[in-house]
C-alpha cells in the first residue's frame, strides 16, 4: 500500500507527496479504514513487523506524517479508529486504545 497526494499545476496533475506505511499486510475491509478529509487523517490497521497495529497518518498539505500508532490485541481487520479532541481511539473486540496525537 502507498498513500499519494497530488496537486493540479498548470492544468496538469503532479505528485506532491508519497508515503508507504511500515506494514506487511493490510485489512481488505474498507470499513476498517478511517478517512477524515477535513483534518487530513487516514487510519490504517495492519500487520507490522512487531505485530498488529493501527496507524494514523496526517496529510498536512505537503507531507504525510505519522500522527499516532497503537498496538492491537485483536486481529487488525476487526479494529476501528476515530479521532476526537486530540486523541486517537481504536476499538477492537478485546480492547479500547487511547493515544494522544503528536
Amino acid at each position: 500500500m502507498k498513500l499519494e497526494a497530488y496537486a493540479e499545476e498548470d492544468g496538469k496533475v503532479v505528485p506532491i507527496s508519497k508515503y508507504t506505511p511500515p506494514m506487511l499486510f493490510y485489512t481488505l475491509n474498507y470499513k476498517a479504514y478511517f478517512i477524515d478529509r477535513e483534518n487530513g487523517y487516514i487510519g490504517i490497521s495492519g500487520l507490522a513487523p512487531k505485530g498488529n497495529r493501527y496507524l494514523l497518518v496526517k496529510f498536512d498539505g505537503e507531507n504525510f506524517i505519522e500522527a499516532a500508532s497503537a498496538e492491537l490485541d485483536s486481529h487488525f481487520s476487526i479494529s476501528r479508529g476515530l479521532v476526537a479532541d486530540g486523541y486517537l481511539y481504536v476499538v477492537t473486540p478485546n480492547d479500547l486504545k487511547v493515544v494522544k496525537l503528536s
